[in-house]
């Protein structure tokens, strides 16, 4: 499809996005996924334990949201049941789409594939929705969010492999978005994201220290 590489879709570079399934009847789950091209179809990688594995294991469809708005990103990440209004309905489709996402493709699953301890979902789009055609300009602090937000969901499965030097270098990574984003805005919702993050990311890794410092594997 032409128009995925138009939405910014390539086959070299993940493109960061929403990825909304369905975990039980009429419950969704949303997450943040780096999405990639693969000749007509798109691709991310999962890992095991996470809901939206489980989740296209039950039923073989989603939706790929392109979003701005660095809230939703929060919201996916950090999820509380008050989530619903996040979404909006589709007449035609069983997965909804995000509702203040830029764009959205309908897609089907059509493998999942284990590499290297995570699995590929390789997914066929069925159908491209642009709600919004108005340019945006570009600002370091909403992707530093993102990026910090990224550091962050590897975090569990980093403790499931067992990989504690990778996990102390996410901090210093943290850090340096911290950095990025108090040196390009003021804007509080920004300052106390990444603030939360940070937090959040401390208890994960406390907890790990602790289980370290009790002699536990």
């Amino acid at each position: 499809m032409k128009i995925l590489r138009e939405l910014g879709f390539s086959p070299t570079t993940f493109s960061e996005t929403i990825v909304v399934t369905e975990i039980s009847n009429g419950i969704w789950n949303c997450a943040p996924m780096g999405v990639r091209l693969e000749n007509d179809n798109l691709y991310f990688y999962i890992y095991e334990g996470a809901r939206t594995l489980n989740a296209l294991r039950r039923k073989k469809y989603l939706t790929i949201n392109i979003v701005y708005d660095v809230s939703v990103f929060m919201k996916c990440v950090f999820k509380k049941r008050s989530n619903e209004e996040l979404y909006e309905p589709s007449s035609k489709f069983p997965i909804p789409h995000i509702a203040s996402a830029d764009a959205y493709i309908e897609c089907e699953l059509l493998s999942l594939k284990e590499v290297n301890g995570k699995f590929k979902a390789i997914c066929k789009p069925i159908n491209v929705v642009i709600k919004r055609s108005i340019p945006r300009t570009f600002n370091r602090a909403f992707p530093a969010i993102i990026e910090a937000l990224i550091y962050y969901t590897k975090i569990k499965p980093f403790k499931r492999l067992k990989l504690k030097r990778e996990l102390k270098k996410l901090i210093e990574r943290l850090m340096h978005c911290k950095y990025i984003i108090k040196h390009s805005t003021s804007n509080r919702e920004y300052l106390e994201y990444i603030e939360k993050i940070i937090s959040e990311a401390l208890k994960e890794l406390e907890e790990i220290a602790n289980s370290a410092s009790n002699g536990d594997d």
